[in-house]
């Protein structure tokens, strides 16, 4: 029995009791959420100025639609961070999982868009934005 509870708890919660589990699973939703709080502020202001700085450089010029929806997409998630959401959600954890997948699929399209130039955007998404994500190791 002993070792069926062990299978459990380790396929489950991580190796620990289900009630620690819960515990810190809640502690890791508020983390995320007061993070990415932040980092969608700094998504609103930085797409903003890539969207007005591709009005005046020309290289910049063809992914002008992708700046706008990005500033459009975070801005409107922060506000739901700010005014909507709970810090312990499981809805502000499913926005924080779309906007990872929307950087992502940000980098992707600025990469396909000009396939001439190197396409690090999409690495750097890869490199930076786990670092800013507690999950559950599965």
């Amino acid at each position: 029995m002993k070792t069926l509870k062990n299978l459990r708890n380790y396929l489950f919660y991580c190796g620990i009791e289900k009630d620690e589990y819960n515990a810190l699973k809640k502690d890791a939703y508020v983390s995320n959420f007061e993070v990415w709080r932040f980092l969608h502020c700094f998504m609103t202001v930085m797409f903003s100025a890539m969207f007005v700085t591709s009005t005046d450089v020309a290289l910049l010029a063809p992914n002008r639609p992708f700046y706008l929806m990005g500033f459009v997409y975070s801005l409107i998630a922060t506000v739901l961070f700010f005014f909507v959401f709970k810090k312990d959600s499981i809805v502000a954890q499913l926005l924080i999982y779309l906007s990872i997948s929307i950087l992502f699929l940000f980098g992707a399209f600025i990469a396909q868009n000009r396939p001439e130039l190197p396409s690090t955007t999409f690495i750097v998404f890869l490199l930076i934005t786990p670092m800013f994500m507690i999950d559950k190791p599965y």
